[in-house]
């Protein structure tokens, strides 16, 4: 943990976000279970090798980690490899791995391409980060988009960008602007939808006339949403 501090300055949100949006790679321990390596050829297509011995830390898709963000827990078949349009998915007949939030790491090599790519300085190398152990500090490293609202959040400015929402919508906002400053920022799309008065209990469509409205709202699977972490004030 401090190796990573002396790395970069983050918050934990910050990390989560990364990793849900697949913008940094994490991994986890998979005991030891039989796979096969499944290579898709064309969407049609795929070639499958033989179930071979599968032990070790696999990347985790950033759709599982969304899941294991906001319930802790995820079962999981299928698992990406390095390679592009390549995947291990355990034999059929085997039990699915189970992984929880603390399984999460991320691995120096992965690390360090986040690092290049934003441009980070590098401090002393560490093998492996665990993501559930990073705790805030004062400075962020990933960028924070100016955040401000007006009129109930009726009006919200966030990176560049200006919505103008109608009151259902700034109802919505406001509850995930309240969640935001607690513990738990994420909010069941029902509960934001039946406090906001809505007919519909389907996000999209309180969001219809709203291009843009997932670059503010994040979905964390299984229907629970927070405003995105980059837009949150701080």
């Amino acid at each position: 943990m401090e190796q990573a501090a002396q790395r970069w300055a983050v918050t934990l949100e910050e990390v989560q976000h990364a990793i849900a949006t697949g913008q940094l790679a994490a991994s986890a321990w998979l005991q030891p279970t039989f796979a096969y390596t499944v290579t898709e050829i064309s969407p049609d297509e795929a070639k499958r090798s033989a179930p071979q011995r599968l032990e070790g830390y696999v990347r985790v898709a950033p759709e599982s980690c969304r899941i294991l963000f906001s319930r802790g827990i995820v079962g999981r078949r299928k698992f990406p490899t390095r390679e592009e349009n390549c995947f291990y998915m355990i034999v059929e007949h085997l039990e699915k791995a189970e992984l929880h939030l603390n399984d999460l790491v991320i691995l120096n090599e992965d690390l360090r391409q986040f690092e290049k790519l934003r441009n980070l300085a590098t401090q002393k190398p560490c093998k492996i980060v665990s993501v559930h152990k990073i705790r805030t500090t004062a400075q962020a490293a990933l960028p924070r988009q100016a955040f401000s609202q007006q009129n109930d959040c009726r009006v919200v400015a966030w990176n560049g960008r200006q919505f103008n929402f109608g009151d259902m919508q700034a109802n919505i906002v406001r509850q995930l602007l309240t969640a935001s400053a607690t513990d738990n920022p994420w909010v069941h799309g029902k509960t934001l939808l039946a406090n906001a008065g809505s007919v519909s209990m389907v996000m999209r469509d309180a969001f219809r006339h709203q291009p843009h409205w997932k670059e503010l709202i994040v979905s964390g699977g299984r229907g629970y949403y927070r405003l995105s972490p980059m837009a949150s004030p701080m």
